[in-house]
């Protein structure tokens, strides 16, 4: 029975694996979001981590796809998934404008090259599967 929950275990973490990353950005001290940029795939997260001074975390446009506003905050976070390929600019809404040059940032979410192999994920879920398969067997 212990190995059926460490086998159990152990596929619930590489399937949790299979899913977006998370990106934080930090959000001042200054005028500044550190990194300004960032390149991530469709279903990453961006988290934006402020460090005592207040800022905002507002998409340059209000309508579409990619909309965020975090509002006015000096501590705490605030995130976003991205799930549309593209290039998604943003601004603090207290120093700065869309376009701007204050404070502004760019998150581009770049399609996903395809590949014609198994994925890592996928063939540590398999083996993880066949050993889950082969210890019941082994028991019974």
């Amino acid at each position: 029975m212990k190995y059926r929950i460490g086998l159990l275990f152990a596929m619930v973490i590489v399937a949790g694996n299979a899913f977006g990353t998370t990106f934080d950005v930090i959000v001042g001290p200054g005028f500044s979001f550190n990194p300004s940029s960032h390149t991530i795939a469709p279903g990453d997260t961006v988290r934006w981590v402020w460090q005592g001074a207040a800022h905002s975390s507002t998409s340059n446009t209000n309508t579409g796809p990619e909309v965020w506003d975090s509002g006015i905050l000096a501590t705490g976070t605030f995130s976003h998934t991205f799930t549309t390929v593209g290039d998604w600019p943003y601004y603090c809404s207290l120093h700065s404008f869309p376009g701007g040059t204050v404070m502004n940032g760019v998150v581009h979410v770049a399609a996903l090259a395809p590949t014609p192999t198994l994925s890592t994920t996928a063939l540590l879920l398999m083996i993880a599967t066949l050993a889950v398969v082969g210890a019941v067997a082994l028991r019974d």
